[in-house]
C-alpha cells in the first residue's frame, strides 16, 4: 500500500489558488470583447438600415428625417447608448446625391476589466448613393 507524505496534503488547492485569477482575468476579457464586437456588430446594422432608408426616399419626403428616425428606433431596439456623449448624424447632400450616417458612442464593457470607456470607441460610419438622383 502506498502512503502519502505528510507535505504533500493541499497541493491542488494551492494550484487551484495560485491559478483561477488568471484564468478569471482571461475569461473577463473574452466577455467583455466578445460583447463589443456584438454591440460593434449592431451599431454597424443599425447604421446601414438608417442609411438604406434615406437612400431609398425621394428628396419630396424629407430623406434626413426618416434617416434620423430610422437611426433613432435601430439604436433603440438594439440598447445602444443614445446619451449625450453619443455622436450621431444624416447628412444628405442632394448635390452629388450621397447619404451619410455616423454614430459614435462611448463603450462601457460589462466585466470592465479590459475595456473602459475612455479608451474603446463604439462607431459605424456608412455612405450610399440616393436612388432619387433628381431634387
Amino acid at each position: 500500500m502506498i502512503t502519502r507524505r505528510q507535505g504533500r496534503r493541499g497541493n491542488a488547492g494551492i494550484e487551484m489558488a495560485l491559478t483561477l485569477p488568471v484564468l478569471l482575468l482571461l475569461l473577463g476579457g473574452i466577455v467583455d470583447f466578445g460583447l463589443y464586437f456584438s454591440d460593434a456588430q449592431k451599431a454597424n446594422h443599425a447604421v446601414r438600415q438608417a442609411a438604406r432608408a434615406a437612400a431609398g426616399t425621394d428628396y419630396d419626403l424629407a430623406p434626413q428625417a426618416i434617416g434620423e428616425a430610422t437611426l433613432s428606433e435601430q439604436l433603440a431596439l438594439f440598447s445602444l447608448p443614445t446619451g449625450t456623449d453619443t455622436t450621431r448624424s444624416v447628412v444628405v447632400d442632394s448635390t452629388t446625391g450621397l447619404v451619410t450616417v455616423t454614430y459614435h458612442a462611448p463603450y462601457e464593457g460589462l466585466v470592465g476589466l479590459v475595456a473602459s470607456s475612455d479608451n474603446l470607441k463604439l462607431g459605424a460610419s456608412m455612405t450610399l448613393t440616393m436612388e432619387d438622383l433628381h431634387p
